[in-house]
């Protein structure tokens, strides 16, 4: 029988290293500003803890019959190179999207605790 995997728990993985990383490296000058947006990027982390996996999850391709077992292997290769590749500059533009976002949300909080 196969391994099962809880994608729910790997989903919380993911959500607290990103926290981990990101939320608890804010800092503030003000406690109450700190907190406030601390608050609004774990809300922003639990929205949008990373790129979207692919709504398809397979892709079937027809190599020709004269395809050695190296070719075969080549092209495929190559395909999970390009999608790795494609990957990760989704994720590096989420966290550059993410950074900007957060750093919005600073100017919020900051006005939130002024009153304004």
């Amino acid at each position: 029988m196969a391994d099962q995997t809880d994608i729910t728990d790997l989903y919380e993985f993911k959500i607290k290293q990103l926290e981990e990383g990101l939320v608890t490296g804010l800092s503030h000058p003000d406690p109450e500003v700190l907190k406030v947006w601390r608050d609004m990027a774990r809300d922003t982390i639990r929205r949008f803890p990373g790129a979207p996996e692919p709504s398809k999850k397979s892709i079937t391709f027809t190599m020709p019959s004269q395809a050695t077992e190296a070719e075969v292997a080549m092209v495929e290769r190559q395909f999970m190179e390009a999608f790795s590749s494609y990957k990760q500059d989704v994720m590096k533009q989420l966290l550059t999207l993410l950074k900007e976002h957060f750093l919005l949300q600073r100017e919020v909080a900051e006005h939130r605790a002024k009153g304004t």
